[in-house]
């Protein structure tokens, strides 16, 4: 009558062993959670980045949409609907439809571009008073590069400022991770 393998028990494991195991796999859980919530938090940051990116790039025509809409909606008249309406159904079956829809992006554009200008005020006036002279050089260039009226190249501004184009680009990332911050507050800001 040989012994079976089948009726013997696994060792039981000590209290402490058993402490040190749960220790362990709550500690790897917490990481886990940690790591999966900076994750998340990076991605809403760089998608935040990018929007900024975006913005910064479509200012000039941003700016000329919201200072040159045929429609304003927080200025519109009954009568303006009417007239726009009659205008736009020569040119589309679902005119009110489109008509909400020019309405909503004329707003949209309108508010989005008045906080873009207040908190690129903001910007300037902390570089204005940073003791940092850089800082205030990301500013300029930021401002040569996405907003003011000529629409100078790197290189040009790299002259400008007697800097290598290398440093223009930085000054571009630092100004617009800055940016990023002012435009969407606490969630522009990744740690």
């Amino acid at each position: 009558m040989g012994s079976s393998k089948k009726g013997r028990a696994a060792p039981s494991l000590t209290a402490d062993q058993r402490k040190e195991i749960v220790g362990l796999a709550v500690a790897a859980g917490i990481k886990a959670y940690r790591d999966e919530a900076t994750r998340h938090r990076k991605e809403i940051y760089d998608k935040r980045l990018h929007n900024t990116k975006l913005l910064m790039k479509n200012y000039r025509d941003l700016k000329e949409h919201a200072d040159n809409a045929v429609f304003d909606a927080s200025t519109a008249k009954d009568e303006d609907v009417y007239e726009i309406l009659n205008l736009m159904s020569e040119w589309v079956r679902e005119e009110a439809s489109t008509v909400d829809s020019i309405k909503k992006s004329a707003a949209r554009t309108k508010l989005i571009m008045d906080h873009i200008n207040e908190m690129l005020q903001i910007y300037r006036a902390a570089c204005e008073r940073s003791k940092k002279p850089e800082d205030i050089r990301r500013y300029n260039v930021l401002y040569d590069y996405y907003i003011g009226p000529e629409d100078l190249s790197l290189e040009e501004i790299a002259e400008k400022y007697s800097v290598d184009t290398r440093t223009v680009y930085r000054d571009i990332r630092d100004a617009t991770a800055r940016i990023t911050a002012l435009l969407f507050g606490v969630d522009g800001i990744f740690k």
